[in-house]
């Protein structure tokens, strides 16, 4: 997958502007994961990865292979879902902070925007949750499969060992994930308690760290000089190539031609 990914990355990269094809990056490696399961799984054969371990993928009944219908609801649940659940809250956030014409009154809206990180949270703790049950049972390695009901059998025999290394793993994700929440918790009682014994100095701070509405276009805030010539943006990582240009490390990185002028 990784292969097909930038495979298509460089052909595209050659034939498109680097600004447009550095904005269409991820939706690129949306239609290179796409492409590899056409090839693989919707097509009837094994990943790579299946290939090489000796796994054989099977519907809930363990006695027959998914229909076509329920490979088709994985796969679009495992690369589309994730692409349009962040794009979604992307794009929510930016029209919070910079759509003036929103019929939402204003606490509301810098509640939305609060409540955000708090989303991604969460599904990051679901995710973790998932992995760590699956270490328990051996089964459902992604909530794609575990939804649309697919699961693997092994064609070789099973090492003795493995599942106690699983076991091993899902309890140290669980006391990793113990420690997040106690850490979560921890911090909302001290917020609480800041709040209580200084009520004016809290306040402050919610105004200090409320969002500001974003500039019109990237030079409002952007200083020329701190500026990146390739993803018109501030420079992050600055890194120069040998005819004294500065770049991102990132836009610099990706093309690959640091040992040449770009400009």
């Amino acid at each position: 997958m990784e292969y097909l990914r930038a495979c298509c990355t460089d052909v595209l990269h050659a034939c498109l502007h680097t600004h447009r094809w550095m904005s269409w990056r991820r939706e690129l490696d949306v239609a290179a994961d796409l492409a590899y399961f056409l090839l693989t799984t919707l097509s009837g054969n094994q990943t790579l990865g299946e290939e090489y371990v000796g796994l054989v993928q099977v519907d809930a009944t363990r006695r027959a292979v998914p229909s076509q219908l329920r490979r088709l609801v994985m796969v679009g649940l495992q690369v589309l879902a994730p692409y349009l659940v962040e794009t979604s809250l992307v794009r929510l956030e930016q029209s919070l902070r910079t759509n003036p014409h929103l019929n939402i009154r204003a606490d509301i809206k810098h509640k939305l925007c609060e409540s955000l990180p708090g989303v991604r949270h969460c599904i990051m703790v679901l995710h973790r949750c998932h992995l760590a049950l699956f270490y328990l049972r051996g089964v459902y390695y992604h909530i794609a499969k575990r939804t649309s009901g697919v699961s693997y059998i092994s064609i070789h025999a099973e090492k003795a060992g493995g599942r106690t290394v699983y076991r091993l793993l899902a309890y140290l994700s669980v006391v990793q994930l113990t420690a997040l929440l106690c850490q979560h918790l921890y911090k909302a009682h001290r917020q609480r308690q800041i709040q209580k014994s200084c009520p004016v100095q809290s306040a402050l701070q919610s105004t200090s760290s409320a969002p500001s509405p974003a500039p019109s276009t990237v030079s409002d805030y952007v200083p020329a000089g701190s500026k990146c010539s390739l993803c018109l943006d501030r420079r992050r990582d600055s890194t120069a190539t040998p005819c004294g240009h500065l770049y991102c490390w990132t836009c610099i990185g990706w093309p690959k031609k640091s040992h040449t002028c770009l400009l």
